[in-house]
């Protein structure tokens, strides 16, 4: 992250890249080529990249634990796949 305030996530089944480019403090280019790199897989529907959350939880840890956090300290309670955030 750049500096600041980081914007609230909140938790649901697809994220646009670009919000979660923001999200990361990061450039969505960059963020694209993360994806990729990370063999994320991705949804494009009229020019928008999607980002299923299941794959952000199984294969972007680091975020994940972020959105986790992120949405608890909201006072959201987020089930995870092996429930231990």
């Amino acid at each position: 992250m750049t500096g600041g305030t980081r914007k609230a996530l909140p938790v649901t089944a697809l994220y646009t890249a670009q919000s979660l480019a923001d999200f990361a403090g990061v450039g969505r280019a960059r963020f694209v080529r993360l994806l990729e790199a990370y063999g994320v897989a991705t949804l494009e529907a009229d020019g928008v990249l999607w980002v299923p959350l299941i794959e952000i939880e199984r294969r972007l840890e680091p975020l994940w634990e972020s959105i986790v956090v992120s949405a608890r300290l909201r006072g959201r309670r987020v089930q995870t796949e092996n429930d231990e955030f």
